[in-house]
């Protein structure tokens, strides 16, 4: 059996952990995604020019005080026929079928269900920048806490549903361990795997379409039909329980129904840096707190509620310089 369909097996038998089917990336040191496992994933580095407008750093450049995370970001595309998006998909349920392949790296109309004729701006270059860049809205949050994003590689990565997903659905959403799914936990650790097999202090981003679907066929344990998906925009783990790695849903984080959204979706952003950084959620009353539990759905412009306790920021700083030290 060739290297690739041993990997392939592997992501269907979620057992990526043991068989460490993960390739080195084509700019060492950095890890990026396996180039190409056959009908499962493949994956290319963005161009320079792509780096370029992104806000890809070569380079540190120190700030005095500050602790630097580098992270890896990887867009991942679902490979479905348009064939077969021209037929299934529906607006109102354009959390799992996007009507197009890439549709979580360009502008799009026709995906809100109240605002058809709005354009939405996805993960293109230029916002990827506004988000990820050292100058960027996460480091807004971050940088008051002396911990700064250092945007070092990004890549497109197309993955087959029907040969990735143990139960081969076929949709651009994705299920985290935030659903009762049986093997969401053991998918969501595989999957991180793939890419962080090895020594590694970066983190990696992953953009998904959408991380926003419930449990099996969208039936939940009580039986009934889950409509529009979960309430979740993204997940995180530290590296002991999982990661390090975040994952965000596009459609979910990107929707300017408010004016508020880009704030939203930072902050999101922001709080699953958290969790990767070994912070935990936060219950009431502490809804000012990045690390409460609904992190987006709180968000104000007034008072968006940012703020990290002092034994929170001395825990994210503690593993800022212990699992992501930029040596």
């Amino acid at each position: 059996m060739s290297r690739h369909a041993t990997c392939g097996a592997a992501l269907m038998a979620l057992a990526l952990i043991s068989l460490g089917c993960g390739a080195a990336g084509p700019h060492p040191p950095l890890k990026l995604g396996p180039q190409d496992l056959g009908s499962v994933l493949k994956c290319s580095p963005w161009s320079d020019d792509e780096k370029k407008r992104a806000g890809v750093v070569g380079a540190r450049e120190p700030a005095p005080g500050t602790e630097d995370i580098g992270v890896v970001i990887h867009v991942m595309l679902a490979g479905i026929e348009q064939d077969r998006r021209d037929k299934e998909y529906r607006i109102d349920h354009a959390w799992a079928l996007a009507p197009v392949h890439n549709a979580a790296r360009i502008r799009l109309a026709n995906v809100i269900p109240t605002e058809p004729d709005t354009e939405v701006e996805f993960w293109t270059p230029e916002m990827i920048h506004t988000f990820f860049s050292r100058d960027g809205k996460v480091n807004e949050i971050w940088r008051q806490y002396h911990i700064r994003l250092i945007l070092r590689a990004g890549e497109d990565c197309t993955y087959f549903p029907h040969a990735l997903r143990p139960d081969g659905l076929v949709r651009d959403s994705i299920p985290t361990p935030q659903t009762t799914t049986p093997w969401a936990n053991q998918f969501y650790r595989s999957v991180n795997r793939l890419f962080t097999d090895g020594p590694s202090n970066l983190l990696h981003v992953f953009l998904w379409w959408s991380v926003a679907e419930a449990d099996i066929d969208d039936v939940d344990v009580l039986g009934g039909t889950t409509r529009g998906g979960n309430s979740f925009w993204g997940y995180s783990r530290s590296a002991a329980r999982g990661g390090p790695a975040v994952w965000i849903g596009t459609y979910d984080c990107l929707q300017p129904l408010e004016s508020t959204y880009q704030g939203q979706c930072a902050k999101v952003i922001a709080h699953e840096v958290g969790h990767a950084l070994g912070l935990h959620h936060v219950e009431e009353p502490f809804r000012q707190n990045l690390m409460f539990k609904d992190a987006g759905r709180v968000y104000k412009e007034k008072d968006p509620g940012l703020a990290l306790s002092e034994s929170q920021q001395k825990q994210a700083l503690q593993e800022a310089r212990e699992q992501f030290a930029w040596r």
